[in-house]
């Protein structure tokens, strides 16, 4: 094989070597400026290696990411995460702590609802306020059938509730029944979606998921526009406890969580709530994707 440097000129050979030596500074400070680039985005060198591409859920825009991720960074950002919420119903709270000592205590916050009127269930685990845009993508899954959208959202509950303070220390609940609907209209939109939401939740944390427990016996009219008093009216004697859970008493002394999709004037768990307590239920709790703030 010839080897080409020998049979330069000495001038070219010189030329030749230079390039290279340009060649390897641009090389090194491009190493650097990756360093440097990692470092600020708090990635381990080693680990650029390791991360896969996605495209966002969102936007459509692809990003790099270590671990599975359903949305892009400034997406994400964009999502109406809850951080400061009360303790028993999840209502999003205007307040910041003014001490990290304080941790505790803003953790078991009650709104002033709660407070005054307390409801039957203990504690609440919501992930996102009921604004845009989770409003358009629960629609979505409602109304458009575009069930997909649940995993990403269960995904993000499943995580809100491990780190929830009302289980520091406890056990989870013993079952999970999610919200019912009147068969009419399950059998017009094809699923209840807060079953969908109980069977993600199950399969992560091993808790499960009875349908045969709390049915919706009433049909009653669509609850969009109504608030508070009108919902309680409109859902009243609608809930009913099926006869082989009164014959087997299948809620008797049980710790219980009720899920749904979104929880807006709590009408619909409070009164799910007491059907399940008259049974004998010993505490219920309330996991949804979004809770409606107050405007």
């Amino acid at each position: 094989m010839i080897r080409i440097p020998e049979n330069l000129s000495t001038k070219l050979s010189i030329l030749v070597n230079s390039s290279f030596s340009v060649l390897h500074v641009c090389a090194l400070q491009c190493i650097k400026v990756l360093i440097k680039k990692a470092i600020a985005f708090r990635r381990k060198p080693h680990d650029l290696a390791t991360e896969k591409l996605h495209t966002c859920w969102l936007c459509s825009e692809t990003f790099l990411s270590k671990r599975h991720a359903y949305f892009c960074r400034p997406c994400r950002k964009d999502l109406p995460v809850i951080r400061n919420a009360c303790f028993c119903c999840s209502l999003p709270l205007n307040m910041m702590p003014r001490y990290e000592a304080d941790s505790r205590l803003i953790s078991r916050r009650l709104c002033g609802e709660c407070i005054s009127q307390p409801p039957g269930f203990i504690c609440t685990v919501a992930s996102y306020s009921y604004s845009f845009p989770l409003k358009e993508l629960i629609r979505r899954i409602k109304y458009r059938k575009q069930r997909y959208w649940l995993k990403p959202l269960s995904s993000q509950l499943i995580a809100d509730i491990k780190s929830a303070p009302a289980y520091a220390g406890e056990a989870f609940p013993e079952l999970l029944i999610p919200i019912p609907m009147h068969s009419r209209n399950q059998k017009d939109r094809t699923f209840n979606q807060a079953k969908l939401i109980a069977n993600a939740i199950s399969r992560t944390l091993n808790i499960p998921v009875s349908t045969a427990i709390l049915l919706k016996t009433k049909e009653t009219d669509n609850q969009a526009g109504l608030n508070k008093a009108e919902r309680i009216r409109n859902l009243q004697q609608a809930f009913s406890l099926s006869a082989k859970a009164q014959r087997k008493k299948l809620v008797q002394g049980k710790h219980i969580a009720l899920i749904d999709d979104v929880m807006t004037t709590k009408a619909t768990a409070q009164l799910a709530t007491k059907v399940l307590l008259e049974a004998g239920a010993s505490r219920i709790d309330v996991w949804c994707l979004a809770r409606t703030p107050k405007t």
